[in-house]
C-alpha cells in the first residue's frame, strides 16, 4: 500500500514544469508532516482540463484505488483533481468506499464540506473563466481583431505594440501567393468544377497546402460539421470576421468536446474590407452552389436507396468499405465506372499505387472465397435452432393476441353501426390490421420447420451462387458480405507494370446465422 500523488495542468499554454512543481510541493508537505515521501506512486495528466473525466492519469489512479493498491491520495489542491462538482463528488465517493483519505496541501483532509463548498467554487470558477474569455474575445473582435489561428491566405502580424508597449495580438495580413490560390479555388468551383478535381490539380502541381502533406477535399468544403468548414465557407475571404458562430460543449458521459452551432442572432460580425480576397459576385455564386449541393445530395441518395431496396447501408457499390490498398492501407473506391482505385492516390497523390481492379473480378473472388469457407464450416444447424426459436417467440401468446386483435376489429366495426366517430374508429381499425399482419408473419415463421444440415447448406450455396450471378438485390449482397467478409487487399504485382494481387480475407467466425435469418428466412416468409 502506497500513497498516490496526483498532479495536473490544464492546457498546452501553461508551463509543463507545473507538474514537477506540484509533485515537489506534495513531497515537501509529506516531509514536513513527518511522513515518508519515497513510497509514493505519482499519477499525472498534462494539458488536460479539470472539467473532463476522461484523463489517463486519473483513470490509472482510480484503477489502483479500486484494486486497493494505494493508501491515500494527495494533491496540491482540490481543483487539481477536478473542477467539475459532479466528478469531484464521484472521486470522493470512490475513495470513501475504498477507505482511502484524500488530502491536499491547500485544504488538508477533504471532507463532505470541502466537496460541497470547494467543488461548487471550482465549478463556478470554471464557468466564470469561460465567460470572461468569451467576453474578452468578443470585445477584441468588435475592435477589429481576428481571434484564433490565421486562415489560409493570411499570416499573423507580429511585433506591433500599443502606446503602453504591449504586443498586439489578432492582426492579419494577406499573403499574395496564397491569396492567388484562394481566388483560383473559388473561381474554379463557381465555374462548376468539383472539390475532388480542384484538389487533384493542386496536388499534381505541388501547390503547398494549409496542412501538409497534401490538399484534401475537406480543406475546401467539409459539410459533415455542424457548421460547414473549409476555404469555400470562410467569410473572412470577403472581409467579414465572425465570432461566436459555434460553441464547444463537453459531453458529461464521454468527456468528449463537440461543436454546436449558435443562433445567427448571437453572432458578432465585423467588416474588415482590407482582408477581402474574393469579390461578392464570386462568393454569392459559390455559396449558392454549396447550398444546392447540400440540399440535392441527400435527396438523390434517398431515391437511389428506395430504388435499390436497400436497408442499413449507404454504399453505392456492394464492396465499398472492404477494399483496401496494399501499399498505404487506405481505402479503395470506384475510380471510374468499373475499377477500384486507391483514394489516397486519387485525391492527394499521397500513395503511389495508381493501379486498379475491376469490380466484377473482385466480386467473383469474394463469392468464391465465401463458398469455400462455407464448405469448411462446422455444422450450422445447432447455431440456427436457438436463433429461430428466439425469433419466433411464444406461440401460445401469439395465437391469443391474434384472436384478441380479430375480436377487437369486429367490435370496432360494430361500433360504427352504433354511431361512434367513423374517422376515429377507422384509424384504430387500421392500426389493429397492421398488428394483425405482423402477428400473421410471426406465426408463419414459427410454423416453418427447421431444415436439416444438408438443406441449410444447400440454401446458403444457392444464395451465394445466385448473388454471384446477379440474382438478388444489393441488400442481400451487403448482408452476406457484412457477415463473412473482413477485407480485400489489392497490392501491385512486383516486377510488372500492370495488375494487382487480390487477397480476400474472411472473418474468422462468419455469421451464417444472420445470413439465414435476414436473407433466406425472410425470403421464404415473403418479407
Amino acid at each position: 500500500m502506497t500513497l498516490a500523488i496526483y498532479a495536473r495542468y490544464s492546457s498546452d499554454l501553461q508551463n509543463p514544469t507545473s507538474i514537477e512543481d506540484q509533485i515537489a510541493l506534495c513531497r515537501a508537505w509529506l516531509r514536513s508532516a513527518g511522513e515518508d515521501d519515497s513510497a509514493v506512486r505519482v499519477f499525472t495528466d498534462a494539458a488536460c482540463s479539470g472539467a473532463t473525466w476522461n484523463r489517463p492519469g486519473l483513470a490509472d489512479m482510480l484503477e489502483a484505488l479500486a484494486k486497493r493498491e494505494i493508501s491515500g491520495i494527495l494533491c496540491e489542491g482540490l481543483d487539481r483533481l477536478s473542477r467539475s462538482l459532479a466528478d469531484i463528488a464521484r472521486i470522493f465517493e470512490l475513495a470513501n468506499f475504498a477507505n482511502v483519505p484524500i488530502r491536499t496541501v491547500q485544504e488538508g483532509l477533504i471532507s463532505e464540506l470541502h466537496i460541497g463548498l470547494k467543488g461548487t467554487m471550482n465549478a463556478l470558477f470554471l464557468s466564470d473563466l469561460k465567460n470572461k474569455i468569451r467576453r474578452g474575445q468578443e470585445g477584441r473582435t468588435r475592435a477589429g481583431y481576428v481571434m484564433g489561428g490565421a486562415a489560409y491566405g493570411y499570416s499573423v502580424v507580429r511585433g506591433v505594440t500599443d502606446e503602453r508597449g504591449r504586443y498586439i495580438n489578432g492582426l492579419r495580413e494577406i499573403v499574395p501567393h496564397e491569396a492567388a490560390t484562394v481566388r483560383r479555388i473559388f473561381q474554379e468551383y463557381a465555374e462548376g468544377r468539383t472539390p475532388t478535381e480542384i484538389v487533384a490539380d493542386l496536388n499534381a502541381e505541388g501547390v503547398p497546402s494549409p496542412r501538409k502533406p497534401a490538399w484534401r477535399i475537406s480543406t475546401l468544403d467539409n459539410p459533415s460539421k455542424p457548421i460547414r468548414h473549409g476555404i469555400l465557407n470562410n467569410p473572412i475571404y470577403v472581409g467579414q470576421v465572425i465570432f461566436n458562430r459555434s460553441r464547444r460543449v463537453l459531453n458529461p458521459s464521454t468527456g468528449a468536446l463537440s461543436v454546436q452551432p449558435n443562433d445567427p442572432s448571437a453572432w458578432v460580425v465585423v467588416e474588415r474590407p482590407e482582408l477581402r480576397i474574393i469579390d461578392d459576385a464570386t462568393w454569392a455564386r459559390v455559396q449558392e452552389r454549396l447550398i444546392s449541393q447540400k440540399i440535392s445530395k441527400p435527396q438523390k441518395k434517398r431515391a437511389r436507396y428506395l430504388e435499390d431496396n436497400r436497408i442499413n447501408t449507404h454504399n453505392q457499390h456492394p464492396l465499398t468499405g472492404w477494399v483496401v490498398c496494399g501499399v498505404c492501407s487506405g481505402p479503395k473506391t470506384i475510380g471510374n465506372s468499373t475499377r477500384y482505385v486507391c483514394s489516397n492516390y486519387r485525391v492527394s497523390r499521397s500513395c503511389r499505387n495508381a493501379r486498379g481492379v475491376r469490380e466484377a473480378v473482385l466480386l467473383d473472388e469474394a463469392f468464391l472465397a465465401i463458398e469455400r469457407r462455407l464448405a469448411e464450416a462446422p455444422p450450422l444447424r445447432p447455431t440456427l435452432e436457438p436463433l429461430i426459436m428466439a425469433r419466433c417467440g411464444p406461440l401460445a401468446s401469439l395465437h391469443k393476441e391474434e384472436t384478441d386483435v380479430k375480436a377487437a376489429i369486429e367490435n370496432y366495426i360494430d361500433a360504427i353501426g352504433r354511431g361512434l366517430d367513423r374517422d376515429l374508429v377507422v384509424e384504430r381499425i387500421r392500426e389493429l390490421q397492421i398488428r394483425q399482419k405482423e402477428i400473421h408473419q410471426l406465426l408463419r415463421r414459427s410454423e416453418i420447420p427447421l431444415p436439416s444440415e444438408d438443406d441449410i447448406r444447400s440454401s446458403l450455396y444457392r444464395l451465394i451462387i445466385g448473388l454471384s450471378d446477379g440474382k438478388g438485390n444489393r441488400r442481400a449482397t451487403r448482408i452476406l458480405f457484412e457477415c463473412t467478409l473482413e477485407r480485400i487487399v489489392l497490392t501491385p504485382i512486383p516486377g510488372k507494370a500492370h495488375g494487382e494481387t487480390v487477397e480476400v480475407v474472411l472473418r474468422s467466425d462468419p455469421d451464417w446465422a444472420t445470413v439465414w435469418d435476414q436473407v433466406i428466412q425472410n425470403a421464404d416468409t415473403g418479407d
